[in-house]
């Protein structure tokens, strides 16, 4: 069974961490079906504390703040916090990956920009990073 199969059948998110290290060895220990091994599990013990969409939308919230005050100030602490939930998203959905935040220049004022896209790396394919997911952020 695979990752995205286990969430799709247990309707929930778990870690890679968690999928590799546990839940697939305890599958592949067991004679159960998919759905049966998937009902005998403890769904508190793995699903993950923060949803896919929740760190999305925390992470949208704060690029929207960021572009509509650019101009401004700088919010060092809510940049830190986008940098943090950048990499605790990566870290959580994107194993052995590195997250880059994009930024775009506002057209009012040069010099002065805000987060736009999360862009998501993998490891190196010919000579270059591969990209595993993009999301606009602002």
């Amino acid at each position: 069974m695979m990752w995205a199969e286990f969430e799709k059948i247990a309707g929930y998110e778990v870690s890679y961490e968690d999928y590799t290290n546990v839940i697939e060895p305890m599958y592949n220990a067991t004679s159960l079906s998919k759905a049966e091994f998937v009902k005998t599990l403890n769904r508190k013990a793995f699903d993950l504390k923060y949803k896919k969409q929740e760190m999305v939308k925390a992470m949208k919230a704060i690029a929207a703040e960021r572009k509509e005050n650019a101009e401004h100030f700088t919010n060092y602490e809510a940049e830190n916090k986008l940098r943090d939930l950048a990499e605790k998203y990566a870290e959580t959905f994107h194993r052995f990956s590195t997250p880059e935040i994009a930024r775009k220049q506002t057209f009012q004022t040069f010099g002065c920009s805000y987060p736009a896209e999360l862009i998501i790396y993998g490891g190196l394919v010919n000579g270059r990073y591969y990209e595993i997911e993009r999301i606009a952020l602002a």
